[in-house]
């Protein structure tokens, strides 16, 4: 996953139950190749995710305390 995807994946794209994580374009952020894809969860990824999302308050995966995806550029 480049790191582009992993700042702007939000819980939505994250399906549990086919275990594939979806990437996207969003509004303000398209993947590199403009296409959306799938990658497969693995069995070592799953908890991690899991717990993540148990801890989680917002809809970003990896995010920042107000609800903004993590910008690797911004403080």
């Amino acid at each position: 996953m480049r790191k582009g995807e992993l700042a702007n994946l939000e819980w939505r794209d994250v399906d549990f139950e086919r275990s594939v994580i979806k990437i996207s374009p969003k509004a303000g952020w398209t993947p590199k190749g403009k296409r959306g894809r799938e990658i497969p969860i693995n069995d070592e990824l799953l908890p991690v995710l899991l717990k993540l999302k148990e801890n989680s308050k917002g809809r970003y995966v990896v995010e920042k305390t107000n609800d903004k995806p993590y910008n690797r550029g911004a403080g």
